[in-house]
């Protein structure tokens, strides 16, 4: 890679029970990235957990092995970007995680953005509907310590050398718990940065090209890139 690129390592949404990095899930949302921010671009197709091959902790063994397959390859930690919308958002955060707690010489990436990242995993239920079923797949009662830090996000914090960017939209039902997760990861010492859209529902930069939001979807990736290389 040349001096100054980078690439992007995204991990895509769809509470860790639906989504694909193909382009019928993921290929809007990687042109709006190729557009404004790199060309280089991997959706890493993590396991499912909706799947008995995909139970607990599978996607983020396969979001460490994915990263660290980058590095293998020499791709120098200042060029990387992780990226994770909703659920791989959550995803991207608990990656930084693992390698501020179990891998201390292995580099962490340059930078993480996160499209309204899931926070708060176990606030989703009791529900009888999308969230609820997420939350039972991802971490089912009984067997899944759902205050574990690979959990639930708020409340849990850490320090990580990767600088951050958060993405919210003011009228997405998960909007407080992201704010909470941001001043919290602040106060503990972290380099965070935070875009509110106003009047946005969840994760637009995913969707917004179907629920009316592209135009502000783009902006956001477009700020995002800005706040990247800021010259």
């Amino acid at each position: 890679m040349e001096s100054g690129e980078h690439l992007l390592l995204h991990f895509h949404g769809g509470g860790y029970v639906l989504g694909s990095p193909l382009p019928l899930d993921s290929g809007y949302f990687a042109g709006v990235f190729s557009k404004y921010i790199t060309a280089k671009v991997l959706f890493d197709g993590y396991r499912l957990t909706c799947v008995p091959e995909g139970c607990f902790l599978a996607a983020l063994q396969d979001a460490i092995t994915a990263y660290l397959h980058i590095l293998s390859l020499g791709v120098s930690e200042e060029s990387i970007v992780v990226s994770g919308d909703s659920a791989g958002g959550h995803l991207a955060i608990s990656l930084l995680r693992y390698i501020s707690e179990h891998l201390p010489d292995t580099p962490s990436p340059k930078a993480a953005l996160l499209w309204s990242p899931w926070i708060d995993v176990p606030g989703a239920t009791p529900a009888p509907d999308f969230a609820g079923w997420a939350t039972e797949s991802f971490t089912p009662e009984g067997i899944v310590d759902r205050n574990g830090p690979y959990v639930i996000l708020k409340g849990n914090t850490f320090r990580t050398r990767t600088k951050l960017w958060a993405h919210v939209g003011d009228a997405q039902l998960p909007y407080g718990e992201v704010l909470e997760w941001v001043h919290g990861i602040r106060e503990a010492g972290n380099d965070v940065a935070l875009r509110i859209e106003h009047g946005a529902p969840h994760d637009i930069v995913e969707s917004g090209h179907i629920n009316g939001f592209r135009k502000e979807g783009e902006r956001s990736v477009k700020a995002a890139a800005e706040w990247l290389c800021p010259n």
